[in-house]
Parts: C-alpha cells; sequence; structure tokens
C-alpha cells in the first residue's frame, strides 16, 4: 500500500524502493539516464539523497553476477578500482603519456598528456567479462564533450581475494577503445527521475 501523499515515506517503503532500483539497475547493456534537470524549481531533483543513492549504486552494480546479496562491499569496490586505474595507468605511461589521476574531483579518472595531445579518460574495472559497464550521466555527457580527445580503458575479469582483509584485487584484461564515441544505441535506460509535484 501507498502512504498518503501528506505523508513522508517509511523507512521499510525506501528501503523496498532501493531494493526494487538495485534489482532494475542489472538490466542489459549500459548507463543511467537520468533526465535533464529541471528549470525554475526550488530544488534541483538530481541532487535530491534518493538520486544521488540511486546514481552511485548504479555506478558500482554492473551486472547480476557482481549484485548478489547486496553487491560488492565499499572496501572490494575500491581494490576493483585501484587495480584497474593502475593497469590503466601502466599502459598509457608505456606509451609516452604523463598522467594524473583526477577521480577523486572529477566525473572521470585520468587526463593524461604528451606534447600537444591532451587525453581525457574514463576506467572501469569488473570481476565480469566487461560485456556491460554501468555509466553515470555525468561520465556520459561529459565524455562527449571531449570526444575526440577521450577514452575509454575497461579492466575485466579483474580476481577479488576476499579471503584477506581488506580484500585484494589482482589480474584483469584491460581493453582500451580512443577516440570513445558513445552512440544512443548503445545505451540503455535503467531509472528514470519523475516529478511528483511533493
Amino acid at each position: 500500500m501507498c502512504p498518503r501523499a501528506s505523508q513522508a515515506p517509511s523507512n521499510k517503503a525506501r528501503r523496498w524502493y532501493l531494493e526494487s532500483l538495485r534489482l532494475a539497475l542489472c538490466a542489459p547493456v549500459s548507463s543511467t539516464a537520468l533526465g535533464a534537470p529541471l528549470q525554475g524549481r526550488r530544488r534541483d531533483p538530481l541532487h535530491s539523497a534518493e538520486v544521488r543513492e540511486a546514481t552511485q549504486s548504479a555506478a558500482t552494480i554492473t551486472n547480476r553476477r557482481s549484485a548478489r546479496k547486496g553487491g560488492l562491499t565499499a572496501a572490494e569496490r575500491g581494490a576493483i578500482e585501484k587495480r584497474s586505474v593502475l593497469l590503466a595507468t601502466e599502459h598509457f605511461k608505456a606509451q609516452g603519456w604523463t598522467l594524473k589521476d583526477v577521480g577523486a574531483t572529477k566525473s572521470y579518472d585520468l587526463e593524461l598528456k604528451r606534447g600537444d595531445e591532451k587525453l581525457h579518460v574514463e576506467v572501469k574495472g569488473t570481476t565480469s567479462d566487461g560485456s556491460q559497464i554501468i555509466l553515470t550521466r555525468a561520465e556520459v555527457e561529459w565524455q562527449r564533450k571531449f570526444a575526440p580527445d577521450n577514452a575509454l580503458v575497461i579492466v575485466h575479469s579483474i580476481k577479488l581475494d576476499r579471503t584477506v582483509k581488506p580484500a585484494t584485487a589482482t589480474g584483469g584484461v584491460l581493453q582500451c577503445t580512443s577516440p570513445w564515441t558513445i552512440e544512443d544505441e548503445t545505451l540503455t535506460v535503467i531509472s528514470y527521475i519523475q516529478r511528483t509535484g511533493l
């Protein structure tokens, strides 16, 4: 039963919604599309707590295998990300690029320079076969702006060792696409924002 419109959703209803969203995020293909920001509103729904949580979930759940029993822990995701960025860094350094890791402050992971050339790199690490990745709305928008001076690096088949604390990640197969052109037909919408009028 839905709560009355004048009431805030209960914690149980919110947990049910988030679990339903988590399961929906396991849809085939890639990406999240949250729609354009609303104009002339007091609150921007794209910055609500629920939307931030859904976006973070979308960015970390890559397929049904990684979504089992609540998905990866923060430490496990961190180990996978660290491993994938390390392999990407080694890959580009071997080609003569100088790198800056900007993942903590920007909507992509690496800024590269080589002479007059610049490259903006999105790195995705996964324990799966890499056939699907999750992209946030911001990641798609920025990479479309940067093209053709951009790249997608997928490090797939990473091995995660949960027998040690914290978990460690090893291995991985690197696939690099540059320039990276994001075609609409390769993206699948897996969530929406609805204006409820509340």
